[in-house]
């Protein structure tokens, strides 16, 4: 794998690494000197690596409380764009800090899930006990908060609800609104990020920081005109992988149920290991989208604005976009 300071940025080095890592060491081996052989005809690299981002200056605490994981990611993602926008950015995990080290932070994001009806997430249950129960002073204290939840849950987003009016009530300023967001999180965490971090006010940085690409890793990008970036799967461009093998692993007599499946990635340019998540997107049933319509007196033709402001039909939408099985 590419290490994080090669001087590119990270869709290149996803992309490059996607293609190497299928390649034979002969393979390798001849991709290697071609490209040594190649390099210059596409400009000569600077003396170092990559060129030294100014020094960031304004410091940014990412505090995280996370049940599955998701918060934990958003953190990471936070801190890197923080960064990259001149902050000097850490990520903390809620079940390692106490209320009373928010005293000491001058500028806070905060990412929290909420768990089952209205509690906090494991990680964050003892941070969270404390700070409603502890009256540390916070009028230095500068935050906004991004809350995780599930709206078929009565106690939406609870835990960002407490923690963002607990912090307002010890005195820290809210310098952005808080975002609540559903399980399709990701837009709304960006766009959240992108204002709360202009909020803060002006950082120092107005180049690019080392190894998030720039001059130097644009001189690469001819090498590579022969390959077509694979292309990315996620919520948004799922892989529609075939279902192999369906087994149920409980034997008769019990009520519960355990299932094994195997599902094909050839083609995604997936590899998975032990541990890896592995992310399912469902889809509404065509007869509950189709009875759905019907009852609405719809054909399903209407257009309509998904989420990232995605126009689609109507019945496309009822399909793919919305949770229309969850009583409201």
């Amino acid at each position: 794998m590419l290490p994080e300071h090669a001087p590119f940025s990270l869709p290149q080095r996803q992309a490059l690494e996607s293609l190497i890592i299928g390649f034979s060491p002969a393979q390798r081996f001849w991709l290697g000197g071609f490209l040594s052989a190649g390099a210059g005809a596409v400009g000569a690299l600077p003396t170092g690596a990559a060129a030294a981002a100014p020094a960031a200056s304004t410091p940014l605490t990412v505090l995280y409380g996370t049940e599955s994981g998701n918060s934990e990611k958003l953190a990471d993602l936070s801190a890197k764009k923080a960064k990259q926008a001149g902050f000097r950015a850490v990520v903390k995990n809620m079940a390692d800090i106490a209320p009373a080290d928010l005293a000491k932070m001058t500028n806070l994001l905060v990412i929290v899930s909420t768990w089952g009806e209205g509690d906090p997430p494991e990680t964050a249950v003892a941070f969270h006990k404390a700070l409603m129960s502890e009256s540390p002073p916070l009028s230095g204290l500068r935050y906004s908060v991004c809350a995780l939840g599930d709206t078929s849950y009565v106690n939406f987003c609870q835990t960002g609800k407490d923690v963002d009016a607990r912090l307002e009530s010890l005195g820290a300023e809210r310098i952005f609104p808080r975002q609540d967001c559903d399980l399709d999180y990701e837009d709304l965490h960006a766009a959240w990020l992108d204002s709360a971090l202009k909020a803060f006010g002006p950082t120092a940085v107005s180049a690019p920081a080392a190894g998030d690409g720039g001059a130097e890793a644009g001189a690469f990008a001819g090498s590579f005109g022969g390959f077509a970036a694979p292309v990315a799967h996620d919520r948004k461009n799922p892989f529609q992988g075939e279902l192999l093998e369906r087994v149920l692993l409980n034997g008769k007599g019990t009520a519960k149920e355990t299932w094994h499946y195997e599902i094909s990635l050839e083609g995604s340019g997936l590899s998975y290991q032990p541990g890896d998540a592995l992310g399912v997107v469902p889809a509404n049933a065509p007869d509950v989208v189709e009875s759905l319509l019907k009852a609405a007196k719809l054909k399903g033709t209407e257009s309509v604005e998904t989420a990232g402001g995605v126009s689609k039909p109507l019945a496309e939408a009822l399909r793919a976009d919305f949770d229309i099985t969850a009583l409201s």
